[in-house]
């Protein structure tokens, strides 16, 4: 991949490159590591989702054909770490599943990052309860799966964002906040 400002300075980088190896163009980055990648020169934005990556997850965890879910954790909801007394049994892959959304939240979905922290606190030693928190998350993403995060040109005079988290319980008192600004 070669990052250049101009289509210019990404020529003379490849030219650089091909003296030295032998490297084939292959266009535009379309897709890297399950990340969609869709650029708009005109307008000065890259729009990345992860819709597919997100699907084959939802058919590996059997949430395909989930109720839609409408925020990333249940505000009801208490997690709460096991005693040390009651046997471990691993029968979720609950591992799995909470690295893959860590990879989501990191790439493209920060809306789930605080939902992802509070179920990874308990990846050492989880319950049904750890096992159906991460799986709300996931239902989550396939219910919005058509959001995408979209990067803009810098050059513009505003710039306008939001954020919106929505937490489970782990202690007396939910997290929910949502803020949008402007620059």
């Amino acid at each position: 991949m070669i990052f250049c400002k101009t289509k210019e300075h990404i020529a003379s980088n490849k030219h650089s490159l091909m003296e030295d190896f032998s490297i084939k163009d292959l266009g535009d980055l379309k897709l890297c590591l399950g990340i969609e990648i869709h650029r708009k020169r005109e307008d000065g934005t890259i729009k990345m989702n992860q819709k597919a990556y997100i699907k084959r997850l939802s058919d590996k965890f059997g949430v395909e054909n989930c109720k839609d879910v409408h925020t990333p954790a249940d505000s009801n909801s208490k997690l709460v770490k096991m005693g040390q007394e009651e046997a471990f049994v691993p029968k979720y892959p609950h591992l799995d599943l909470v690295g893959a959304l860590m990879y989501i939240a990191t790439c493209t979905r920060t809306s789930i990052v605080h939902a992802v922290g509070e179920v990874a606190k308990f990846c050492e030693r989880y319950d049904n309860s750890h096992w159906t928190a991460a799986k709300r998350i996931l239902k989550y993403l396939k219910t919005t799966q058509d959001l995408i995060i979209v990067f803009s040109d810098i050059n513009k005079e505003e710039l306008i964002g939001s954020r919106m988290q929505t937490g489970l319980a782990t202690s007396a008192r939910s997290v929910r906040q949502k803020d949008t600004f402007s620059l």
